[in-house]
């Protein structure tokens, strides 16, 4: 407990659960628990099951289907769902991304990798470590490029180092396809955070910090986002936006007369 400093035992620290029979309040000194852990405790498990559907029944949800059915991937995607939500979180309380997760995530995608090459549709071990290599190369290369840009453009830094990796980690998961579309859906979604951050805090009269400086969210929940929507509905979200794009070009003259 961070009122009391006692140490919660395991049976008193049960997802939702103990939150809900406890009514929200420490066991020991009945300080109050922010309702925010049984909420990331229930997303959490919403994301674990839609992990298990992609393998049991993805056509129900219109989910990507794990690759090859293989069982063995739900574990690896449940450890990469629960790693989202943490550097997520972190990276909304403390603006930073955790190289333990980013790094040592990037090894282990590279391992299962080889270990199951239908990660990558590929044909044995070799061409699947190469597709991931490949991937975190082009996670990294991409957020790099934009880190750099955004640096001499803007004069700060437009793009953290953290995310950078972060990308690596996914293309390593993904391919360099994944880590692209990610990062396409996470300005997206980082865009329309940003207005409404915007509005929230000019609604608020805090558009700006006490010292001055500019406002600025973290781009952490963008990213981590979008990489969940890739691994649930990244086939769907493709099909989409290329039928989308198909639309538009057949009716093009209509659409630019309008």
């Amino acid at each position: 407990c961070f009122s009391c400093g006692k140490t919660i035992p395991w049976y008193l620290n049960i997802p939702v659960l103990s939150w809900l029979i406890l009514r929200g309040r420490c066991a020991n000194c009945k300080a109050p628990i922010s309702v925010r852990y049984p909420v990331i405790e229930a997303v959490t498990a919403l994301l674990f099951l839609l992990v298990f559907q992609m393998w049991a029944n993805p056509h129900a949800l219109l989910l990507n289907a794990i690759p090859g059915q293989v069982p063995a991937l739900i574990l690896f995607y449940w450890i990469f769902v629960a790693s989202v939500v943490v550097d997520v979180m972190i990276d909304i309380d403390h603006r930073i991304l955790l190289d333990r997760i980013s790094l040592g995530g990037t090894l282990i995608a590279l391992a299962v990798s080889a270990a199951f090459p239908i990660l990558h549709h590929a044909p044995s071990w070799w061409p699947a470590l190469l597709a991931s290599l490949g991937g975190a190369a082009a996670g990294f290369g991409a957020g790099f490029a934009i880190a750099w840009l955004g640096e001499r453009i803007f004069l700060q830094d437009a793009f953290g180092f953290g995310d950078v990796k972060w990308l690596m980690l996914f293309g390593a998961i993904f391919g360099w396809r994944g880590a692209l579309f990610i990062l396409m859906f996470a300005a997206f979604i980082g865009l329309a955070m940003g207005l409404v951050a915007i509005a929230v805090a000019k609604f608020r009269r805090t558009a700006a910090d006490d010292d001055g400086a500019p406002f600025a969210i973290p781009f952490g929940p963008a990213l981590g986002a979008a990489a969940l929507l890739w691994l649930f509905w990244g086939n769907l979200l493709v099909d989409g936006l290329f039928a989308a794009h198909a639309w538009a070009f057949a009716h093009r003259t209509a659409v630019l007369a309008g």
